[in-house]
């Protein structure tokens, strides 16, 4: 899936040159649209074809059986017990449940469960998980998704743990290798997140 957003934002940003292009060369003439629809025809087949094999080989998977069934039951309905078993998968974090919306808090029904972190999305988070950092998705008033991390230090007997610090990353900076290590190590709880098209955070 990423691939083909990568390739869909791709041609859309060029697509000026790449018309550009196609008409000094005369492919906006009957001829040429001609050939520009064999083109496009034969890269559709090729795509489908892959969408198929891809679709076959995740049927006679058991393992991915599994995970499809429980990812589907955990997004219908977010317990203690579909969250310990999503846990114990990998995926992209765009397909996992939405643990906090803004419209929730709008209404007055926030939901205070404990969010569960998902196994290992990125080596950059390692040590995150190992300081017992949990990894949530905030759905904003806006719809976009935003990847967090908390890190909670209330319990640990530091002074320090129970001042929270929300740690805002600059341009193209990230939660996974900001400046969120520093308050971790003076023994702060710490609140990091990710700006919408970065790290897992969408955008709308």
């Amino acid at each position: 899936m990423f691939k083909i957003r990568f390739c869909y934002s791709f041609s859309y940003w060029t697509s000026p040159i790449v018309l550009t292009v196609l008409y000094r060369r005369g492919y906006f003439t009957s001829e040429g649209i001609q050939s520009l629809s064999r083109f496009l025809l034969m890269v559709g087949i090729l795509y489908g074809a892959a969408y198929l094999s891809r679709g076959v080989g995740r049927w006679y998977n058991a393992d991915y059986v599994t995970f499809i069934g429980i990812l589907t039951a955990a997004q219908q309905s977010l317990t203690a017990q579909n969250r310990r078993l999503l846990s114990k998968y990998d995926s992209e974090f765009w397909a996992w449940p939405v643990d906090f919306r803004w419209s929730d808090v709008n209404n007055g029904d926030v939901k205070k469960n404990k969010i569960q972190t998902p196994k290992s999305f990125h080596k950059t988070q390692n040590v995150l998980y190992q300081r017992q950092g949990v990894r949530g998705k905030v759905e904003t008033e806006d719809k976009n998704q935003i990847d967090t991390m908390f890190v909670d230090h209330r319990n640990t007997g530091n002074e320090n743990g129970k001042t929270l610090v929300i740690c805002c990353e600059g341009n193209s900076g990230f939660y996974e290798i900001g400046c969120t290590d520093t308050p971790i190590k003076e023994g702060y709880s710490v609140l990091g997140w990710n700006h919408p098209g970065f790290g897992g955070s969408s955008v709308v």
